[in-house]
């Protein structure tokens, strides 16, 4: 599922700088997203920690780089305008040429933004025979360049040499306030299989850092050596990042340790929805007839959340989906989405007892009438079926 995280009027207005962008026939109205790319998340502090966390995205037609502030939405974001950029963009020029194509968190802490500097963008399958005849659409072929955006009164941060640090050099590295720096720093830590490094990814599973701690337990799991305690302290962490993922690492924990599965379970109320998002995808995982309860709650409780209801279902299988299905049934008032789309997987995994609930269920009018459920989780078993004969025959 994609998320169209900008929520405000009209988002898909642009300001250019340039007076008389570059367009054709099929660029798409002016003033508008018409080649948004090079999505960037910034992960540093040095323009400040007001932007930490911003996404800019880069509009090469229209010559300029646009910012979108998030704020959490359920298993989303929201995005708007930063303050003062009402009516303007984060940066834009008025060279026909500027063409950025890609931003990223530079690791001395700059926003580096890609320009391919080309005098035509777009692609010449996409311009017309007749302003083609007239191009260059190979003008600037052999330039461009990268910018790096600081504040004026900030020094930029010393580039890491990381490839000349050794297991403990690297480990410290995974404490910088940058986000390229940490990634880079546990990359190299798997690339090299450096089992020197557990020990340290062992102390900074405790580090002051919730970035610290979320990586030390990544690259643990990647070299082959987290430990079932440290998944458990990383479900109680304060930081949701780091819970998060500590759901998803407890996966592979699950079939071995039973109790594990139940410390999950208490989690389905959790307050961060990224959280419960995870819980929804990895519940799945968990060979027991409690993972049914839990991955049920979830949906009775999140309905209205798209992207929850996508993750439980995606971990509904043979072992779980009656005990999902009939808990979402026996509901007071059962979603229609959710009584719709349940009786399809039913059909596709060929559970039998789980269709048998739902005929049971649907074919009992509650106070001499049917309800629009019921109408809906009929619907979801013919369609569930019609589509099983379709594929069988």
């Amino acid at each position: 599922m994609t998320a169209y995280v900008a929520d405000y009027p009209d988002s898909h207005r642009v300001y250019p700088a340039h007076a008389a962008v570059q367009r054709f026939k099929l660029s798409g109205p002016p003033g508008r997203v018409t080649s948004a790319c090079g999505l960037g998340v910034y992960r540093d502090g040095l323009l400040g920690e007001g932007v930490r966390g911003d996404v800019f995205v880069c509009e090469p037609v229209n010559l300029l780089v646009h910012r979108l502030k998030l704020s959490p939405k359920g298993s989303s974001f929201s995005g708007r305008r930063a303050a003062g950029e009402e009516g303007s963009e984060f940066l834009a020029s008025t060279d026909g040429w500027h063409r950025p194509v890609q931003v990223r968190t530079g690791p001395d802490g700059a926003l580096w933004v890609v320009d391919m500097y080309r005098f035509v963008i777009e692609h010449p399958r996409w311009i017309p025979k007749e302003d083609l005849a007239r191009l260059d659409v190979r003008a600037g072929s052999r330039m461009g360049r990268i910018y790096r955006v600081r504040p004026a009164d900030r020094l930029l941060g010393a580039l890491p040499r990381l490839d000349r640090l050794g297991a403990a050099g690297l480990a410290a590295a995974l404490e910088s306030p940058n986000g390229t720096v940490r990634d880079l720093a546990g990359q190299m830590l798997l690339w090299r299989k450096d089992l020197a490094a557990v020990p340290a990814m062992r102390n900074l599973t405790a580090s002051r850092r919730p970035e610290a701690r979320l990586h030390a337990l990544c690259v643990l799991d990647g070299l082959g050596k987290l430990r079932v305690d440290e998944v458990r302290r990383g479900l109680d962490d304060p930081h949701p990042g780091v819970r998060r993922h500590a759901v998803r690492l407890a996966e592979g924990f699950l079939a071995g340790h039973p109790g594990l599965g139940g410390r999950l379970a208490k989690m389905t109320g959790d307050g961060d929805a990224g959280v419960r998002l995870q819980l929804a995808c990895s519940l799945g995982a968990w060979p027991n007839p409690r993972s049914a309860e839990a991955l049920s709650k979830l949906a009775l409780a999140h309905a209205g959340d798209p992207y929850l209801v996508a993750a439980v279902l995606s971990s509904l299988n043979a072992d779980n989906v009656a005990g999902v299905l009939g808990r979402v049934l026996a509901s007071k008032s059962p979603p229609q989405a959710l009584a719709r789309r349940l009786p399809g997987l039913a059909v596709a995994l060929g559970d039998g007892k789980a269709l048998s609930t739902v005929l049971a269920r649907i074919s009992t009018p509650a106070g001499g009438r049917y309800q629009a459920w019921q109408m809906a989780a009929l619907a979801g078993v013919l369609e569930g079926a019609g589509r099983a004969q379709a594929l069988t025959g």
